[in-house]
């Protein structure tokens, strides 16, 4: 469980500038302390756009889980919009915006600049079946390409892009991530003046889940046993194996078939207990559990021996029979004892098939002496059973001699006597000539036993007679010599109260009663007196005691000291407790310390004594030491006092500087404090990171940047990340001056042009930090005019026409104005047009132009400084159209009884819309149902008349007759219908000549008439 404090914090973004047609990245400041606790959920611009998450590969606006803002393309449209960020607390809730907005300023490029990345990621840690982002963008001039790879065998293969990846704007995109995803993907990106590459690491997890089983395993001593460890997720960096919460140990017999796999080959009693395989993965570690149980049966005996009475010199024999898991060890007594084993008592045991332990007692001559109680005992790790029964020799009775016997003062005493022989004798006890039992304290039992309770060395040690007499007189008796034995017993002891450092403290443990030899021994809480270490010293008095001797206490003598005193009875112990009151001490004294504002300093101050002191820190409120007043300090974010007693100070400011006090007091003795000065220096720093500053062209430019820190400081100037040097350029002109806070360095140009628009970056650095603020400088003049004119979609009566946008002049472009004239116009003023564009329109459809005409078009761009110049004149020609009027001048004149002569005129020109091809000449009976007989006249049968003839009619018929002009585009209207009648008879054909005679001065001529349709020659 992890605490957490609830913290105020802010979140920033910060200006963002961008070379035209590449992407820009904002991102999300906020503090590292409350980063995994925020989220972005979405951006908005000042105009009130809201951009939420999403990556459609031609979307202008894309939002990364982690909160960046990628911006593609960026125009000087988008230039000096602002963005702010809505980052929500996942534990409140609640939703807030940055308190700074980020304006975003597009710049042209000065020149060819090579590929610099902007974001970029080395690892990416992402679930299975989540979608990863890898964000791959960059800025150059030419715009950059980007190429992605994945890293083979040290080999980069290009990915196929496809349904589950999308490339966007550089970044790559995997949906639904699997563990194949995982990997070494390489972002190339270059132009033609350079390349970079980003390298990016995608690891792909499944949630782990481990199963260790069986999760109970019962098997036998001997056998094998095997535990799997399944794991199911990845990756997998590492199985570890416990047993009894403590790391396995393997050997030849406990080992490791595979990490997953755990093998016990003939598990023993200690291979018991509890399993667990831990996996640990990349963002987890999980465990699973199992018990390896050894299937343990208490025994059972399976047979036993009964009651036997015996004659002297006969063979018997005992048996028991046990069974349990693990096999059972039998052991025989008599009377308690273990059986002595000779040459006519022997036993012994062997397993059967059914694993049971058969074991028996032989005796081969049978005496008085073997007579008694028989006990077999069958015992393993599972628990222990036993039979006794009486076995009787026939006989004079018999005592088996007895053990002394040693017995603790105030203990229980019961003992046996081990008499024999059948019948059975009547077994007494005496003790100085009484007979047991003579006080409350004695028992005597009918089986030949007594029992004593509290022992006494007075009254219970000394010589037991056991006293045995059968039916016959027969008499015997054996003694029992009992010592008691008294144990230790020590005298209380204590140490002085409220002993302070350097006390000489003696402390005795003597011993009131108990048997020698006694050993004394000292433990200081529960472990071994270390006497050499502590600087004790120790004096014996033998049995009688020991002595500590302390010579000088400190606070390391603090503790529980035991006195133990043991001897062959027992032990007894008795404890004391030293308590020496230490005035403070230092243990880590404080010492003045350095620092810059903005970092983090700790001031460590530790002290010991008895009680552990209390630390205090104070800080002074004034410098002198005259007028030094020291208060508390309280606890809060910025500054606050820790567990073990330091003082620490978080995100320093100068205010923090000066004298503090730590104070070490626990009641004993004086207080303890010491003084530290702490220095709080200033590095150079700006304090803003960024700004735009705007010049006209022909202007003085004048910025300047002002460091504060500490002086020294030195500022150095460049451009577009290049290092001015005022000396080398002397268009720069460069001039430093102290202030109370630090320097300002001012740079001045007294006739900015193009080239100065560009980033220039201040750089101050002096003995404590360094830092940085860039100035974009936009020098401002008239755009260029538009270039790249095109014509598109030309038609006859209108075009489009469409354009680059020019070099702005680093001021957005208000209007385009757009000039026009026919190729035949003579003046620009005079026979132009002219129509206005809005300054975010690159194209514009223009209307009202004449089929078949030449135009001449100009574009002129305008900013709030002026007006371009043209740029070049472009020519189109419109289309043609269908000729909007009929030919003119129509007639028609009949030839024949079969053929009409038609002639015409072009239509006007106003009407033609082109170049005539040809017409069209219709014929038909007038006032008939027929449809209109064409001839077609080509454009190459033309000559300096259009007419036509038209043969084939029929005679003195009236015909109506059209004429239709067209072009490429189509055919014209038609003339107006006219009308023509063919003739009614022909003209006789001419005659033919004949010479019917001739002379020398004459000739007779003859010629022959034919009739033609009966039309005679008049």
């Amino acid at each position: 469980m992890k605490k957490i404090v609830l913290q105020e914090y802010q979140a920033h973004v910060y200006d963002e500038y961008v070379i035209h047609g590449n992407t820009a990245v904002f991102r999300c400041q906020v503090p590292d302390f409350m980063k995994e606790f925020l989220t972005v959920t979405s951006w908005t611009r000042d105009d009130g756009l809201v951009i939420v998450h999403h990556k459609n590969a031609g979307a202008k606006y894309i939002v990364l889980k982690d909160g960046e803002l990628h911006i593609r393309n960026a125009a000087r449209g988008d230039s000096f919009k602002k963005y702010r960020c809505l980052i929500k607390n996942i534990l409140t809730g609640s939703v807030t915006p940055s308190v700074s907005a980020g304006q975003l300023i597009v710049t042209d490029p000065t020149g060819s600049i090579p590929p610099r990345i902007t974001s970029g990621r080395p690892g990416i840690l992402i679930r299975e079946g989540e979608n990863a982002e890898l964000p791959c963008t960059a800025q150059g001039y030419p715009v950059p390409q980007y190429i992605w790879y994945r890293r083979e065998n040290n080999r980069l293969m290009p990915l196929i892009i496809g349904d589950q990846m999308m490339l966007v704007n550089g970044s790559l995109f995997i949906e639904r991530t699997r563990a194949q995803d995982s990997g070494k993907y390489v972002c190339t990106v270059n132009n033609s003046i350079g390349e970079v590459r980003v390298e990016t690491e995608l690891t792909v997890y499944g949630n782990l889940s481990v199963s260790l089983y069986p999760a109970q395993l019962t098997t036998e001593s001997g056998r094998s046993a095997t535990l799997n460890c399944s794991v199911q997720g990845y990756p997998v960096h590492s199985i570890t194996w416990f047993k009894d919460t403590r790391h396995l140990v393997t050997s030849n017999r406990v080992r490791l078939i595979a990490n997953q796999v755990l093998h016990i080959t003939s598990v023993l009693r200690e291979d018991q207990g509890m399993y667990q395989c831990f996996v640990y993965g990349s963002l987890q570690s999980i465990q699973s559990a199992a018990q390896i149980i050894l299937s343990e049966d208490a025994p059972v005996l399976k047979y036993v021996f009964s009651r036997q009475t015996i004659q002297p010199g006969e063979r018997f024999s005992l048996r028991c029979v046990a069974a349990g898991n693990p096999i059972p060890r039998v052991t025989w007594s008599l009377d308690s004892r273990p059986i002595p084993e000779n040459h006519r008592v022997q036993y012994g045991d062997f397993v059967s098939i059914h694993a049971e332990v058969v074991s028996f007692v032989n005796v081969s001559s049978a005496r008085s002496e073997d007579g008694g109680v028989y006990e077999c005992r069958a015992q393993n790790e599972a628990g222990s059973v036993s039979h006794k029964e009486r076995v009787d020799v026939l006989g004079a009775p018999f005592i088996r001699a007895m053990n002394n016997v040693t017995v603790v003062d105030g203990d229980s005493l019961f003992y046996h006597c081990p008499a024999s022989g059948y019948p059975l004798p009547t077994v007494t006890w005496s003790k100085d000539g009484r007979e047991l039992p003579f006080n409350e304290r004695q028992q005597v039992n009918l089986n030949g036993s007594f029992f004593i309770k509290d022992i006494t060395r007075e009254t219970d040690e000394g010589t037991y007679i056991c006293s045995a007499i059968n039916k016959q007189k027969e008499r015997i008796q054996k003694e029992l010599h009992v010592r008691v034995m008294k144990k230790p017993q020590i005298n209380p002891f204590a140490f002085p109260k409220r002993l302070a450092e350097g006390n000489h403290v003696i402390v005795t443990c003597s011993v009131l009663t108990g048997d020698p030899p006694i050993t004394i021994r000292w433990l200081k809480d529960g472990m071994t007196l270390n006497k050499k270490m502590l600087n004790i010293d120790e004096s014996s008095m033998g049995h009688l005691g020991s002595a500590l001797v302390f010579n000088s206490v400190g606070r390391s003598h603090n503790g529980n000291y035991t006195c133990m005193a043991e001897n062959a009875a027992g032990e007894s112990n008795f404890t004391a407790t030293m308590l020496v009151n230490v005035p403070p001490r230092w243990r880590v004294e404080p010492a003045d310390a350095t620092a810059v504002v903005g970092d983090s300093v700790v001031f460590d101050c530790q002290a010991e004594g008895y009680p552990q002191p209390l630390i205090r820190w104070k800080k002074a409120s004034g410098e002198s030491s005259a007028t030094r007043n020291f208060k508390s300090i309280i606890s809060n974010y910025h500054i606050q006092t820790l567990e073990n007693g330091s003082l620490s100070i978080k995100d320093l400011t100068e205010e923090d500087r000066g004298h503090y006090l730590c104070e070490a007091a626990n009641g004993v003795g004086a207080d303890l404090s010491t003084v530290v000065r702490l220095s709080v220096h200033v590095a150079a720093h700006f304090t803003t990171p960024f700004r735009v500053h705007r010049v006209s062209k022909g202007d003085s430019l004048n910025i300047q940047c002002e460091a504060i820190g500490e002086n020294p400081i030195k500022i150095e100037w460049s451009k577009d990340k290049v290092v001015l040097n005022s000396n080398t350029d002397t268009r720069y002109n460069i001039k430093d001056e102290l202030t109370s806070k630090g320097k300002i360095s001012a740079l001045t140009v007294s006739m900015p042009d193009r080239r100065d628009s560009a980033l220039f970056s201040c750089t101050a650095i002096n003995a404590f930090g360094k830092d940085d603020t860039n100035i974009q400088v936009l020098v401002e003049e008239v755009p260029d005019p538009p270039s790249e004119i095109l014509a598109t979609d030309v038609s006859s009566r209108g075009v489009v026409l469409s354009w680059s946008v020019p070099y702005t002049g680093n001021s957005p472009v208000t209007k385009y104005v757009l000039y026009w004239k026919t190729a035949s116009g003579d003046s620009w003023s005079s026979d132009s047009k002219k129509i206005e564009i809005p300054g975010s329109n690159t194209s514009v459809p223009i209307s009202g132009l004449l089929p078949m005409t030449t135009y001449h078009f100009k574009l002129q761009a305008e900013n709030v400084i002026g007006r371009s110049s043209f740029g070049e004149v472009i020519t189109i020609t419109t289309d043609e159209e269908v000729p909007s009027e009929p030919p003119t001048h129509v007639e028609a004149i009949a030839l024949s009884t079969h053929s009409i002569r038609v002639l015409w005129k072009p239509p006007p020109a106003s009407g033609i819309h082109g170049k005539i091809r040809g017409y069209y000449v219709g014929h038909k009976v007038r006032n008939s149902q027929d449809h209109l007989i064409y001839k077609t006249i080509e454009e190459s049968e033309f000559d300096t008349t259009l007419e036509c003839t038209i043969t084939n009619l029929r005679r003195a018929t009236e015909y109506n007759v059209i004429v239709q002009a067209f072009n490429n585009r189509g055919t014209g209207p038609p003339s107006k219908e006219i009308y023509v009648k063919t003739h009614e008879n022909d003209p006789p054909p001419s005659p033919t000549l004949r010479v019917v005679s001739s002379t020398s001065s004459a000739v007779v001529l003859g010629w022959d008439i034919s009739s033609v349709d009966s039309n005679p020659v008049k």
